[in-house]
């Protein structure tokens, strides 16, 4: 089995990549679902609200975007533990594979800086204007903090240089499962 790590900037498309892949069949694991899942447990709830005073998603959200130190620490909180989690999990698929293909999508791949155990990495992305649109549309920010969520990952070109594909989703939903569907011929 094949273990394949998806990146990408936010609002590029990943989730609808993801959603095809798990519609055809392939086994996925989702840096995203585990985040989530922290969030959900009382070790991460304490830590959030001792540390930042809140638990509500928007403000955190505000206060870790506006301050450098403060998404740092968020970070070293949740990286290691997201790390650890998709590490057992791709080793639990290895022992039982499930298909050809695992993939694990981490949006923050190349900011987190962990060695992952990937056979071939792809990067979905689009252009920064078309980013900065769906970004704003699908979370309701302002020009200015979707800027600056932006800001906060590494630019698109460097992920697609240390990618061994790249999915360009500049265009229709049609366009977008055409390259996957090109995408998965040449993993084969």
């Amino acid at each position: 089995m094949k273990v394949i790590g998806m990146t990408g900037g936010i609002a590029c498309g990943k989730s609808m990549v993801s959603k095809y892949l798990v519609q055809l069949g392939h086994p996925l694991i989702d840096a995203d679902e585990e985040v989530k899942a922290l969030y959900n447990t009382e070790e991460t709830k304490n830590f959030i609200l001792h540390t930042f005073g809140t638990l509500d998603k928007r403000e955190l959200r505000s206060i870790v975007f506006n301050n450098e130190t403060q998404k740092h620490i968020l970070e070293q909180h949740l990286h290691p533990r997201v790390y650890r989690n998709i590490l057992q999990k791709i080793q639990g698929f290895q022992k039982k594979p499930q298909g050809p293909y695992l993939f694990v999508v981490i949006p923050l791949l190349f900011e987190s800086r962990h060695i992952y155990p990937f056979d071939h990495v792809c990067c979905i992305s689009c252009s920064p204007k078309v980013q900065l649109e769906r970004l704003m549309a699908r979370d309701e920010h302002s020009t200015e903090m979707a800027e600056k969520i932006i800001q906060q990952q590494l630019p698109l070109a460097y992920k697609e240089s240390q990618s061994d594909h790249v999915i360009h989703n500049n265009g229709t939903e049609d366009q977008l499962l055409h390259s996957i569907e090109q995408w998965l011929e040449d993993l084969k």
